[in-house]
């Protein structure tokens, strides 16, 4: 089952390119999002989940082009889950995003500053959090 999925996230190295033996571009990628919270007794704490994700084609074609390790992008694809038999007949799974759009959000400068770009936002929403996990 693919579940369509939006994220703003940032690139954790540098994008892949391959081509198929038909002539097909195919992108690998490695995303990182991270987000920092503070516990009841006041101990900050940060979450750091990585996921890889492929794009094919132009898609693929464009972000590695444009793209490298640290940019931020705001994507949109489906998660799936790839699952594996090892040599050793482990079985395995993990998931990731099949890329099918993307927009360029802030582009890592070596050279300049850091400068925070902020997504534009449709709709706000206030979640209140009570610091209690729902599950």
């Amino acid at each position: 089952m693919l579940i369509p999925i939006s994220a703003l996230t940032r690139l954790s190295k540098d994008v892949e390119l391959r081509y198929s033996p038909s002539g097909a571009a195919i992108a690998r990628l490695s995303f990182v999002n991270s987000r920092k919270y503070k516990t009841q007794s006041g101990e900050e704490r940060e979450d750091v989940c990585f996921i890889d994700g492929v794009a094919f084609g132009k898609t693929a074609e464009i972000i590695n082009q444009y793209c490298k390790k640290g940019d931020r992008l705001f994507i949109q694809g489906l998660l799936k889950q790839d699952t594996w038999t090892t040599d050793e007949g482990k079985n395995m799974s993990k998931h990731s995003i099949n890329i099918e759009a993307i927009e360029f959000v802030e582009k890592k400068s070596d050279d300049a500053p850091k400068a925070k770009a902020e997504p534009k936002m449709v709709k706000k929403v206030e979640i209140e959090d009570d610091g209690t996990i729902p599950f």
